[in-house]
């Protein structure tokens, strides 16, 4: 959770990050630690799949959208996530490495 204090300190007072994740034990971990840390205010955590949040989210609202996806999935949620950014946004897209035995 470094990275999330990390990135509320760089960010406005009146920020707020939100995040998306279908597993449900992940995002109770995260309030629980949101709260531990006191950005829970801060943090807004949705329950759900990207494709059908991303879709609710209010357009041109965000300044930064990271998306971490499976590099199967990564571009069905660019066009979705670009949608979410205002104007001089940024969007980073993070995609595990595909990995293969040698």
């Amino acid at each position: 959770m470094r990275q999330v204090d990390t990135l509320l300190r760089g960010m406005p007072e009146d920020s707020v990050l939100t995040t998306i994740d279908t597993d449900i034990r992940a995002l109770r971990a995260a309030r629980e630690t949101f709260r531990e840390i006191g950005t829970q205010p801060r943090v807004r955590t949705i329950s759900g799949r990207a494709s059908l949040v991303l879709p609710r989210l209010s357009s041109a609202s965000y300044d930064l959208v990271f998306l971490d996806a499976e590099p199967s999935n990564a571009l069905l949620y660019v066009e979705g996530a670009v949608r979410l950014l205002g104007r001089g946004g940024t969007l980073i897209v993070q995609t595990p490495s595909i990995r293969t035995a040698c």
